[in-house]
């Protein structure tokens, strides 16, 4: 069996508490209420939008909140690979992305 490294795998999926979300389409991140919510209906004021470009997720970061990528600030969009975590500074919430496979038909 061949487990890969995080970096290696592509992530899908944006995991939230006990919810796997797809993100074909896209998915917006904001703040309310000192939590994390995610939904893809746009909010008034995202922290972040994640796309799907090609099959790969990009997170672009919106004006209003620092966030985090594994632990460090991010400011302009990146790739998800699966395993990475999105969070706020001094906050337990996350979101982590994850790659979901498909097994038969």
């Amino acid at each position: 069996m061949h487990v890969e490294k995080s970096s290696e795998t592509v992530a899908t999926h944006l995991l939230f508490g006990h919810k796997a979300l797809a993100a074909q389409e896209p998915l917006f991140v904001f703040w309310h209420d000192e939590k994390f919510q995610v939904t893809p209906t746009p909010p008034e004021h995202p922290a972040a939008t994640v796309t799907n470009h090609a099959g790969r997720l990009a997170l672009r970061v919106d004006a209003g909140i620092q966030l985090t990528l594994n632990g460090k600030e991010i400011e302009s969009p990146v790739n998800l690979n699966a395993g990475d975590t999105i969070g706020v500074a001094d906050y337990q919430d996350v979101i982590t992305a994850i790659s979901v496979e498909r097994y038969g038909a």
